[in-house]
């Protein structure tokens, strides 16, 4: 299996919220956010989006791969295309509790609903807990500024 991970163009859309509609997920507008689309040989087969949410801050979701494709790790190389593309210091997550793991190998740790939090997140997270039955967690990651000294 050949795997691709493009950046969606506006003619992607239709395919990217007739995704989302299926599985209950907001719908994308490709505005202050980047989507990216997983091909397998061509086909699409899964997508993520990271979403501007505050000024230092942006929230990754919508990740999604069709059950056919699940187990292959599609998941992991979209979140870190994503992960790489993001300008944040602060990545803010949203998932099902049970995904906390997965969330968690990438850097992610759990945050506290608090003044810190950009109100959108808090409105998000509000969200799912009263759509989705299974419960949601607020993941936060700080991206380190890293640069080594040569003396």
């Amino acid at each position: 299996m050949n795997l691709e991970i493009k950046t969606a163009k506006q003619k992607d859309l239709p395919w990217i919220n007739g995704t989302y509609k299926t599985i209950d997920f907001l719908p994308s507008t490709l505005q202050d956010e980047i989507v990216a689309i997983a091909y397998a040989d061509g086909v699409k087969v899964g997508l993520g989006r990271i979403a501007l949410c505050g000024k230092d801050s942006c929230e990754l979701g919508g990740i999604y791969v069709h059950p056919d494709f699940r187990g292959k790790k599609i998941a992991k190389i979209i979140v870190e295309f994503l992960l790489k593309h993001a300008q944040n210091d602060v990545i803010y997550c949203i998932p099902f509790e049970h995904l906390s793991s997965f969330y968690e190998s990438f850097g992610f740790t759990k945050a506290k609903n608090d003044l810190l939090v950009p109100m959108k997140i808090k409105k998000k997270l509000e969200f799912c807990k009263k759509t989705y039955s299974e419960p949601t967690l607020l993941l936060v990651m700080h991206k380190q500024n890293t640069f080594k000294i040569i003396l």
